[in-house]
């Protein structure tokens, strides 16, 4: 015949295992806190100290934005119209990878023959048509359809009267900002469609 434990017998050994659990795993964790590894010539592996240098953050240097006659530029490059600081002149050129409002399509002299006076309506006159056909060529299409617009650049006054007749012709986004991103050149589609 089997003996029966009472109740009170098995929780007293229940207790009793798990003090004594508990007791050994504390026992193997203060052994691991005050064992401080292998020492040198011990026969066990050893690390180094590792030294570590300190770090010192270093901020790349602000980009130099150059300003730029426009009428310096060549066909096919990319800028900015109106970013100038106060104080500086000319337009910033920029890859056209990058955000720009603006786009050279073609370069030309202005001959007295055409224009024989520095006259604004008259340049305008002479130019309009002139760089109106660059837009359409150099796009592909009739370039309105991209919502993006002609201009000239022509010598001021003082230029002028200095012998400079260069003229630049180029295409603009109207909002302003810089939001073209590559090249417009055979991209009639550059705004979401052509004819």
């Amino acid at each position: 015949m089997r003996a029966r434990l009472s109740a009170g017998t098995i929780l007293v050994i229940v207790l009793g295992v798990l003090v004594f659990g508990i007791g050994i795993a504390a026992l193997v964790l203060l052994r691991e806190s005050d064992d401080p590894g292998p020492t040198p010539g011990s026969g066990g592996e050893t690390t180094a100290p590792v030294s570590v240098a300190p770090t010192t953050e270093t901020t790349p240097p602000e980009p130099v934005i150059t300003y730029v006659s426009a009428l310096d530029l060549p066909v096919g490059a990319c800028f900015i119209l109106n970013s100038n600081p106060p104080g500086a002149t000319g337009v910033q050129e920029v890859p056209c990878d990058q955000p720009h409002d603006a786009q050279v399509t073609a370069t030309s002299l202005i001959s007295d023959d055409d224009v024989p006076v520095y006259d604004q309506a008259a340049l305008s006159a002479y130019t309009d048509p002139i760089c109106d056909q660059a837009a359409t060529d150099y796009v592909g299409r009739y370039y309105t359809y991209i919502n993006v617009f002609h201009g000239a650049q022509v010598p001021d006054a003082e230029g002028w009267a200095a012998g400079d007749r260069r003229l630049v012709c180029d295409i603009y986004t109207l909002s302003g900002r810089p939001i073209l991103t590559r090249s417009a050149e055979g991209q009639c589609d550059l705004y979401g469609g052509c004819e």
